[in-house]
């Protein structure tokens, strides 16, 4: 606790000692899915629902005065967590196949403390973090002869909200995946590309002050995915 130290305001002070101790989360959930195929076994379904109550919800929570931080883990009153999940492939002909993954989810986090400016705040009614409403994934793979085949697929994810501590969110992204793969006997050989397209995108983000030029005012600092990434994979079966 020597950190403590560090925080001059009481009521910052006495929260962290209020959260030295944290309680076990527990979650009730109840799910219902269907999966099945047509009669020639072109088209596969795979549905699922789910809803969640979380009590006691585990969250990391941070006290920050001037230059001083005090992370520890806190709990909200409650929250809850509802979606579906939904998986398509569809074999449009010999040589073409379709697919679809497809997730909505809905999230909500009631009764959690934090500190903001020095000031100890409630939120009520906000999205859970790193909790993106839909996430879409989107495919085709084609047969270009009896031993080459070629995938293009499309992940995709709505914005979110990066923290428990702070308000800031991410974008939207979309991105582009590919890949060659060469199959002949034991041998598979894959050429691949990842973010094809070499799109820029956030995946974590964190808020606070960090530049003595601007009187220490927070800013959002987000740590990004990875580039495009192209390569070779090459198996050998035995």
């Amino acid at each position: 606790m020597s950190k403590l130290d560090d925080i001059e305001n009481p009521v910052l002070q006495q929260a962290v000692l209020d959260n030295v101790e944290f309680a076990a989360e527990s979650l009730i959930g109840l799910e219902f899915g269907i999966k099945g195929t047509n009669e020639d076994g072109t088209l596969t379904l795979d549905f699922s629902t789910f809803y969640q109550e979380r009590d006691d919800v585990q969250f990391k929570n941070s006290i920050v005065e001037d230059q001083s931080f005090i992370d520890f883990i806190n709990n909200a009153a409650d929250g809850k967590n509802y979606g579906m999940e939904v998986s398509i492939n569809y074999l449009a002909s010999d040589s073409v196949e379709l697919f679809a993954n497809l997730g909505y989810l809905r999230t909500e986090v009631t009764g959690m403390t934090r500190e903001v400016n020095d000031v100890l705040e409630t939120i009520d009614g906000r999205e859970q973090a790193h909790a993106p409403k839909y996430q879409v994934n989107l495919g085709v793979i084609t047969d270009l002869s009896q031993n080459l085949k070629w995938l293009l697929e499309v992940d995709a994810k709505d914005d979110f909200y990066y923290s428990f501590g702070h308000d800031n969110r991410s974008d939207s992204i979309a991105l582009v995946h590919t890949s060659l793969d060469y199959v002949m006997s034991d041998w598979r050989v894959s050429f691949y590309a990842r973010n094809l397209f070499d799109k820029d995108y956030a995946n974590r983000g964190f808020y606070f002050g960090n530049d003595p030029l601007d009187q220490w005012t927070p800013h959002v600092y987000e740590q990004f995915g990875e580039p495009r990434r192209v390569g070779i994979n090459v198996k050998y079966s035995y």
